[in-house]
């Protein structure tokens, strides 16, 4: 066999992996990290989100606003955000290995 039908063949069976791996990231704890300040002044309270694929992305929420943002995407919930900052989270890992 050629060799680039192997490559073929691993990167086909990687990406499958990833497709069913990421399926069960999930969020699995979040932990209040502090506060900060947004560039236009508004306190922020920024969370570690304890992820089960051992990953700690960071949400954040200003005072007084019940919108969730986690690199760029925002959310109306606070469970939304840290399942997207955990799916990002596995990308971003996926992204690097390769």
């Amino acid at each position: 066999m050629n060799l680039s039908i192997f490559k073929t063949i691993a990167i086909l069976f990687v990406a499958l992996a990833a497709t069913v791996v990421q399926a069960g990231v999930r969020p699995e704890a979040l932990q209040l990290k502090g506060y900060d300040l947004a560039p236009n002044g508004d306190r922020l309270s920024v969370y570690a989100v304890h992820c089960s694929n051992r990953t700690e992305p960071v949400i954040s929420s200003a005072e007084g606003v019940r919108k969730w943002c986690s690199e760029g995407q925002c959310f109306r919930d606070k469970i939304a955000a840290a399942k997207a900052a955990c799916e990002n989270s596995f990308r971003d890992r996926v992204a690097q290995s390769k």
